[in-house]
């Protein structure tokens, strides 16, 4: 269960821009994806996704498994070359020491997921998530 708990839905709204027209935006449009918590350290806890997924995202939600209430984010890091991107919760509150969300109530009962020894070719693997939206 700690490891379904930790497997989060992101809700994104997309605006790309027009690189023909710099000042103004395409239409706007929403994906639902899937990511999960890491623990950085000396950071703290943060969500990985990839980077597709919350690409010229002007409005990111996380949700977590079996919630309604869906909590801030905003992009930390993204790297497309590898198509993975680092979101932070954005925090309760205004003190400088919780910025990072760390206090949120958000991150409560969610355990930072390790990664393990990479496969074998031809090794079977489970992948969680949430690839149609549901």
């Amino acid at each position: 269960t700690k490891t379904f708990d930790s497997i989060l839905k992101i809700h994104c709204t997309h605006s790309e821009p027009d690189f023909l027209i710099p000042w103004q935006k395409t239409h706007q449009t929403t994906s639902t994806s899937s990511g999960f918590v890491i623990n950085i350290p000396n950071v703290g806890k943060r969500i990985m996704t990839n980077a597709h997924s919350v690409e010229y995202g002007s409005i990111i939600q996380i949700q977590k498994r079996g919630d309604d209430v869906k909590y801030e984010a905003t992009i930390e890091a993204i790297a497309n070359e590898c198509d993975l991107a680092v979101l932070q919760v954005v925090g309760d509150s205004t003190d400088d020491e919780q910025q990072n969300g760390e206090n949120s109530p958000f991150w409560e009962g969610l355990s930072a997921l390790e990664f393990g020894p990479l496969p074998e070719l031809q090794e079977e693997v489970e992948v969680l998530g949430y690839p149609t939206g549901g």
